[in-house]
């Protein structure tokens, strides 16, 4: 992590002059890389200001801007990242797994658990119906669907909620299936 923020400390650096400048000013692309180098960077402000300008926003610009908001601990993150979820449902690429995921973090934050763990269940079926057929279900020890952090996480939000059992099941769950999850 300390690599990953020391290079995209340096992307930053090299971004801003071009961001600064007027004559030539950066596509969206180049805005969405200098925006998630500030947000790697824990610059989450300045992330929000160069994302804002991004002209034709899709579901990277939604869920980047989402995330620097709840770095921020914006409320504007749950409807920045409810619009990240409606495009990842079109889009039924990588990026429905991490919308889902940092709109509950987001919606969980902002006290809203029974809206947190209905878009963790959502997460959790997603996945599910989306698994290949060798995917292997159980026990598993590294999931890049990112079932271990929403197992994880829906466990917390149901205890925060008042639903005792069903929280401490599902942090069952996550230790028996997933027992070197780092969250």
């Amino acid at each position: 992590v300390k690599n990953a923020r020391k290079h995209a400390e340096v992307a930053s650096n090299e971004f801003s002059p071009l961001y600064l400048g007027t004559e030539n000013r950066l596509t969206d692309s180049q805005l969405l890389d200098y925006g998630e180098s500030l947000l790697i960077s824990e610059k989450f402000r300045d992330a929000v200001t160069v994302l804002r300008e991004v002209e034709n926003p899709n579901l990277r610009t939604y869920y980047l801007l989402g995330t620097a908001y709840n770095g921020l601990e914006d409320p504007s993150a749950i409807e920045v990242l409810n619009q990240a979820v409606e495009l990842a449902r079109e889009d039924e690429q990588s990026m429905t797994s991490l919308s889902y995921l940092a709109w509950a973090e987001a919606l969980a934050r902002d006290k809203q658990y029974a809206a947190a763990i209905t878009a963790l269940k959502s997460l959790l079926n997603y996945e599910r119906e989306h698994l290949d057929d060798d995917y292997p279900r159980m026990p598993i020890y590294t999931d890049a669907y990112l079932q271990d952090d929403a197992f994880f996480l829906l466990g917390i939000v149901q205890l925060k909620a008042g639903q005792i059992s069903e929280g401490l099941a599902s942090l069952m769950k996550t230790v028996r299936f997933y027992p070197n999850l780092e969250y």
